[in-house]
């Protein structure tokens, strides 16, 4: 077998196996969500379980992280208003009040 058939080879193994996790995670998401309605339709069914497209995990992914952020942002700004520290201020004046002090 020839070094080029061989890579090739190896290299079409490399995305089955990324392939097949992909596909892997957009099921065991599906299940974590309990698959509901929302996530969309169904590629086909096994045992009534259905089975979904694997890059289908993406749109799913960009909306829950989007989400997150959106209600993560305002408790972050209000811990930090409660922190009581003010953010220092920057530039050549800082320095002058260090060496009187």
């Amino acid at each position: 077998m020839s070094p080029t058939k061989l890579l090739i080879g190896q290299v079409l193994m490399v995305f089955a196996i990324m392939a097949l996790g992909v596909w892997a995670a957009t099921q065991w998401a599906a299940a974590m969500l309990g698959y509901q309605p929302e996530l969309g339709p169904a590629w086909f069914e096994v045992r009534g379980l259905p089975v979904y497209r694997p890059w289908a995990l993406f749109p799913w992914w960009s909306t829950i992280v989007f989400a997150g952020a959106i209600m993560w942002s305002p408790a972050v700004r209000c811990w930090r208003a409660q922190d009581g520290r003010t953010a220092p201020a920057g530039g050549p004046d800082r320095s002058r009040r260090r060496r009187k002090a």
